[in-house]
């Protein structure tokens, strides 16, 4: 596992895109240019890249923050679908001032982890899927890849997520929950709960409450159990899943 995050920089494609204010991409590296995005994209606006209309919505917001807000954005990690395959970039996002102390535009800085993070596996209908091994998360000066067999549960929290280890340590990362449902499918995790997603390796029991009406699952890893909800639609199917 990489720690160091200048190690890390050293040994990662790169790819550089430079955004004006007006959120057109107007240059770009050639590794930029020729593996994540094409030539095509020139004067675009980076709202085509974005399929779904919650994320126009959220890069919409985030540039009209940015004329107003000088605060220095966190690197974030994004997944994108295209070109035929998955790919994971640990994205850093550096403002841009004019001469008159104006903003005008961003870098984004694409540090390509998909090498370190993800694996292709065959699935029953023949097709090639990207899952992931890994999830990169931030802690100040380091970069930190977590294992998915180690994670324990997944947890939605607002716009951030939860990540939930076997040592009973918390991370966070901006990536939806559904994002990951997606990419852990083959990794023996259940979404137990539109806010939860859980590692079954580590299910040690189903439990009714009759006070409540409500089901509940609990999860155990070094002696320490975890109670996540499940939800009557998720119900039958995991009991399905699991032939119970």
């Amino acid at each position: 596992m990489i720690n160091n995050i200048e190690t890390f920089l050293s040994v990662v494609p790169v790819g550089v895109v430079l955004v004006n204010k007006n959120r057109e991409i107007v240059s770009m590296n050639p590794y930029a240019r020729d593996i994540i995005l094409s030539k095509e994209y020139y004067n675009k606006d980076v709202l085509e890249l974005h399929g779904q209309q919650s994320e126009k919505g959220k890069i919409n917001e985030f540039f009209s923050k940015l004329t107003e807000d000088k605060a220095v954005e966190l690197p974030i990690v994004k997944i994108f679908d295209f070109k035929g395959k998955s790919m994971f970039f640990i994205v850093k996002l550096t403002k841009l001032y004019d001469r008159n102390d104006e903003f005008s535009g961003i870098v984004a800085i694409f540090y390509d982890v998909t090498n370190f993070t993800m694996s292709k596996v065959s699935s029953e209908d023949s097709q090639t899927r990207f899952v992931l091994d890994k999830i990169p998360v931030m802690l100040k000066e380091r970069i930190v890849f977590l294992d998915v067999n180690n994670i324990v549960f997944i947890k939605s929290i607002g716009s951030s997520t939860l990540i939930k280890n076997n040592e009973n340590n918390e991370y966070f990362t901006n990536l939806k929950i559904s994002e990951l449902q997606k990419k852990l499918e083959n990794k023996g995790f259940f979404r137990s709960h539109k806010s939860y997603l859980v590692n079954l390796s580590y299910l040690k029991e189903l439990i009714f409450d009759e006070e409540s009406g409500q089901y509940r699952l609990r999860l155990s890893a070094d002696g320490v159990s975890f109670f996540v909800p499940l939800s009557k639609r998720n119900r039958q199917k995991l009991s399905n899943l699991l032939s119970i």
